[in-house]
């Protein structure tokens, strides 16, 4: 099959890969739609050749399954939780992935390929009318906003600020406007801003120009935001976050990677606030998200500016990370 991989810093390739083959408890799909993640960055950033192919936003048809597998088919449409978990535990057998504590590995990788294999219990049957590029977006563009927003049981009484307006804090906007919240969105691009409106913030703010403590506070009647939902992972935007809360207020940690020296006692402890991390999303919010797209209550394409061949990936890569020619959300069609 063909497949993108890393060869150093800045040098993904097309390549022909073998085929990948399914344990029992697994099956082969033949991907059809795939999202490149913030996360997917690594790639771009290794500083030698690794034999990995990169992408876990999946959607894609089962072509073949394993000898132990019941509940899936050959034909069968599914998205696929990128988290792998050990299968075995309380959690595992719940379709909780992300709270397993002995998981072998973190992803499901393997997006940046023509064919990928996984657990048919990280398999969502897709509906009629949800389509393949839609199923590649369930579980971690939407899914992960959802499931953070399901943890704090965000409403109609929030005020929620959302830093870092790229496809997941976007979908954090439309999600937190679907609960009825006052969103602020916050990012320096200017075409994510509008984004954020389009997608029902309130207003928006650029953090290079404004002080964010202070609009937020003025936006909020002197009270500060109940909820901020961190998606950009940016140490700024911990400190941004912390002062803008009001006392009691409530982070929520979804970006990777963000380094930031916390000195709790201003911050944190005198204003009794809560410190949250949420990671990916469970089978049971998948199939939420899921239905949602099913009811037209959610569009989850709404954000993709840009849809290309396996093929063009090397060479759009570094524009889809420096946000060049309006690029906000791209999936590999297959």
């Amino acid at each position: 099959m063909k497949a993108i991989k890393p060869f150093g810093p800045r040098n993904l390739k097309m390549v022909e890969v073998s085929d990948p083959e399914p344990a029992s408890d697994e099956v082969l799909i033949k991907i059809k739609a795939s999202g490149i993640c913030g996360s997917d960055m690594w790639v771009w950033r290794v500083d030698e050749a690794v034999d990995e192919i990169g992408g876990h936003e999946i959607g894609g048809k089962i072509i073949e399954v394993g000898s132990d597998v019941k509940n899936l088919e050959v034909g069968d449409r599914v998205a696929v939780n990128n988290v792998v978990g050990c299968g075995s535990c309380k959690y595992c057998r719940t379709g909780r992935f992300v709270l397993c504590s002995s998981r072998p590995g973190s992803d499901v990788n393997g997006g940046f390929g023509e064919l990928v294999t996984a657990p048919a219990r990280n398999c969502l049957p897709l509906k009629e009318g949800v389509s393949y590029e839609d199923g590649a977006l369930i579980f971690d563009n939407w899914g992960t906003p959802y499931a953070a927003l399901e943890r704090v049981g965000a409403s109609e009484k929030d005020d929620i600020i959302v830093f870092g307006c790229g496809p997941i804090g976007l979908a954090a906007v439309a999600l937190a406007r679907r609960r009825n919240a006052f969103v602020i969105g916050v990012d320096p691009v200017p075409e994510r801003r509008q984004e954020a409106l389009k997608a029902g913030a309130g207003t928006v703010l650029d953090p290079r120009e404004v002080d964010i403590e202070k609009q937020v506070k003025e936006i909020t009647g002197g009270r500060g935001a109940d909820i901020a939902v961190e998606c950009s992972g940016k140490g700024v935007s911990y400190e941004n976050g912390f002062k803008a809360l009001r006392v009691k207020g409530t982070f929520i940690a979804v970006g990777e990677n963000a380094r930031y020296e916390l000195k709790p006692s201003q911050l944190l402890i005198r204003k009794n606030l809560n410190l949250i991390g949420s990671w990916y999303s469970t089978m049971r919010e998948g199939l939420e998200v899921q239905d949602l797209i099913k009811a037209e209550k959610i569009d989850p394409t709404r954000f993709v500016t840009h849809r290309i061949d396996l093929e063009d990936v090397p060479d759009l890569f570094e524009d889809i990370f420096n946000y060049n020619q309006g690029i906000i959300k791209v999936l590999i069609k297959m």
